[in-house]
């Protein structure tokens, strides 16, 4: 049976979902360019490397 499963697990693809959670940071007040480059940085890696999904929970 576990070389059945080495078998299939070479086929497939994991899908990982990537939260973070940023309790100081307000959806309404962030104006930082640097925080906003940090994560908008964040997901593209996420969405390309992983092929996965990006969230972010916040202050609203």
């Amino acid at each position: 049976m576990l070389y059945r499963i080495r078998e299939r697990a070479l086929h497939l693809r994991p899908h990982i979902n990537t939260v973070i959670a940023q309790p100081g940071l307000s959806a309404a007040a962030c104006s930082s360019e640097q925080q906003q480059h940090f994560l908008a940085g964040a997901h593209s890696y996420v969405k390309v490397l992983a092929e996965g999904t990006f969230t972010v929970h916040c202050s609203p």
